[in-house]
Order: structure tokens, then C-alpha cells, then sequence
């Protein structure tokens, strides 16, 4: 089989002829490997994100998972602007500005040389100033093109699969706040407005979902949604603020033929079987053990496995980074023993693999798919 076989075999709940190993690599691994400033990539899109990962699956010889969104269109394109208020050797800062019908908004972003970029200030400011300016910015999605999602597809071949992303609303809402604490206190402080951020927010990601599955025709479909794990909000926001778009957007895509997933690194525990019983999500990753997580994977495997495809979960900060080849080959055979059995799962990292991960422990992770994930 090859590498995008194996995954769309193992997220369609089959058995492929070996456990895939697909690890989360979005951008610190890749950038280290790719020689340059940090900021080269994430500022400047040199070279761009996709392309690396891709490089680094033929590399190593893993399935590659690349996310990737539809182009900006060109409404888009006028109303932002980009310009370098410092440029350091250490650190670039990047000012975003947002000419919306309703007003400017604007942002600003560290891009350090060797380290992952950070909000220096927030797109969102003053809620009740800037929610509307916020709205105006949900252009509408069929203005936008798969140019470069088709460029991905072609350029990565058979070494994984490509697929299109967006946020779950609450997770949004962290993003453009730019703190996880304000963005879950403005929930409480103005219900009201929060209200209709989720309406408005859920409208604009829906018809992106029709869009991307009209377009982009992408393999699977990613609900981001890190700030909205059980390690920040409780099962009772979630089912309020996030579920139903799930719902609905798991359905579309349903409909669509396209693999719905979620990520939700932290503790999940409390989700997997809404996911299960309540959505029509695929697949569920990063499946986090203690202490990161709370996820017993040889349980959610009995309980759940013939419902959703599993995906993780070799501990990042511990073991990848920390260990050894031998714990890290030890901990993703665990894995493949309490979840591999039947198909429909994917050996991947708990969260992102952390750039100063020893190759050789990421040797030994890839390698564990090939020495002990053999279904013959």
C-alpha cells in the first residue's frame, strides 16, 4: 500500500497492511529541518509549510496528514496588510491590519529566529468595539480558490494525504482574543455578543465546509480545537458552544463523502463518546495519556474503535523529547498493542513533536510502525 492508501484504509475504520505512523509535525520539526529562519516559513511562506512536511515524510518514511486552507480571495487579499515594524536578527514583528466595512482592526506578531511565533497584540481588543469589525471579516468562502491545496496534492504524490482545516468557534474566538483567559471570560462578561459570535462564526465555517468539499475536494477534514479541550473548558461549554456545529459540520461532510476529525490535544477523556455516539466525526486525535491527557487508549479502543478511526499517541514532552530510542520505541508499541487491533488506527505523537526532538527518537517512533504494526 502506500503512504495515502494506508490512511484513508485505516480513517475508514479498515486494516491496511501496517499500522499508518503519522506524527504531528505542523511547524517546529519542519522548520528545523529546513535550514532557514523560523520566520521564513510562517511570515514569509518560504518555503511553504506543506511543502516540508511532505519533504520530511519521504525523509523519514512516514504517512504525512498535511492541512491546508483554501487560497485568500482576492476581497480578502485588499482588505489585509502586512508590514515589518522591526527587523531584528533575532526577532521580526509583523503588524496585521484589517480594513473591514465596520472599522480596522489590527494585530501584531513576534517571529523569533528559532522559536514558534506568538501574538505580540491581539487581533481583538475591545470585544464590544471590535466584534462587528470581527464579522466583516467572514468573507464569503466561494470567493476563494484550491489553488494551492491542488499544488500540495500533486507535489506530495502517494507519500500521505492532503486535507483543508478550520477551528471549532470557541477555539476561534482564543485565536483572534489572543488569550485564553479573556476569550473564556468574554463568554460570561458578554453572553450576548458570545451569542452571536457563534451564530455568525458557524454560519461563515459551514459554507466553508461546502466550499472546501465543492473546491478542494480534500481528503479529510480537520476541526482544530486545542483551547477547546477538557484541560480549559468543561464538557457542559463544549456542548454548548461547539457540539452543534460539529454536528452539523460532520454531516456536511458526511454528505460530501470527506473524513471528518477532530483534534483535541489535552484531556479528552470526557468527549470521546459524544464524538461517538453524537456526531458523524471519523477520527479523534491526539488521544493524550496522563499527565498531559487523561486518555486511556486500550479502553477508548474497546469501547469505541468501531465507530472512530484513533490516533495517537506516543507522549511528546516526555518521551519524544526526553527519552531514549528504546522508551520511545517501547511507548509506540503500547500504543500499537492497546489500539492497532482490527484497523482503524493511526500512530502518531501526543500533540506536536517538539523541535528539539533527538532524530534518533523520531527514528525509533516512525521505525516502531514498521517493526511491530504488521497486520500479517
Amino acid at each position: 500500500m502506500t503512504s495515502k492508501e494506508r490512511l484513508l484504509c485505516a480513517l475508514r475504520l479498515g486494516k491496511p497492511d501496517r499500522v499508518p505512523v503519522s506524527p504531528d509535525i505542523s511547524f517546529m520539526y519542519p522548520a528545523k529541518y529546513s535550514g532557514r529562519p523560523y520566520w521564513d516559513p510562517f511570515l514569509y511562506n518560504n518555503p511553504p509549510v506543506w511543502k516540508m512536511i511532505a519533504d520530511l515524510a519521504v525523509r523519514f518514511g512516514f504517512d504525512a496528514m498535511i492541512q491546508i486552507g483554501l487560497d485568500k480571495s482576492d476581497i480578502e487579499k485588499e482588505m489585509e496588510t502586512v508590514e515589518i515594524i522591526e527587523d531584528g536578527k533575532e526577532i521580526k514583528i509583523a503588524e496585521y491590519t484589517y480594513r473591514t466595512p465596520e472599522g480596522i482592526l489590527k494585530k501584531s506578531v513576534y517571529y523569533p529566529v528559532a522559536e514558534a511565533s506568538w501574538n505580540k497584540e491581539p487581533l481583538i481588543k475591545d470585544v464590544e468595539q471590535d466584534y462587528k469589525k470581527l464579522f466583516s471579516t467572514f468573507i464569503d468562502p466561494w470567493e476563494k480558490k484550491a489553488d494551492t491545496i491542488n499544488r500540495a496534492r500533486e507535489y506530495a504524490g502517494d507519500c500521505g494525504i492532503v486535507g483543508d482545516f478550520t477551528c471549532v468557534p470557541s477555539f476561534y474566538w482564543c485565536v483572534v482574543r489572543g488569550s485564553i483567559q479573556d476569550a473564556i471570560m468574554d463568554y460570561y462578561d458578554y453572553p450576548e455578543i458570545m451569542e452571536k459570535f457563534t451564530a455568525a462564526y458557524s454560519e461563515y465555517a459551514l459554507e466553508y465546509i461546502r466550499a472546501s468539499c465543492e473546491k478542494a475536494k480534500p481528503d479529510y477534514f480537520m476541526f482544530a480545537g486545542s483551547y477547546a479541550s477538557m484541560s480549559v473548558i468543561s464538557p457542559e461549554f463544549y456542548r454548548k458552544y461547539n457540539l452543534p456545529f460539529v454536528q452539523k459540520a460532520s454531516a456536511l461532510l458526511k454528505k460530501h463523502g470527506v473524513m471528518a476529525c477532530v483534534h483535541m490535544c489535552g484531556k479528552s477523556n470526557e468527549m470521546v463518546g459524544v464524538f461517538a455516539n453524537e456526531t458523524d466525526i471519523n477520527m479523534l486525535e491526539p488521544l493524550e495519556r496522563p499527565p498531559g491527557g487523561n486518555v486511556n487508549l486500550s479502553e477508548v479502543k474497546r469501547k469505541y474503535g468501531k465507530r472512530l478511526c484513533l490516533k495517537g499517541c506516543v507522549n511528546t514532552f516526555d518521551t519524544l523529547a526526553k527519552g531514549t530510542p528504546m522508551t520511545v520505541e517501547e511507548e509506540a508499541r503500547k500504543c500499537i498493542g492497546d489500539a492497532a487491533e482490527g484497523g482503524g488506527f493511526i500512530l502518531s505523537s501526543g500533540d506536536q513533536v517538539p523541535g528539539d526532538t533527538p532524530e534518533e527518537n523520531f527514528k525509533a517512533f516512525i521505525g516502531a510502525a514498521y517493526k511491530y504494526g504488521r497486520y500479517e
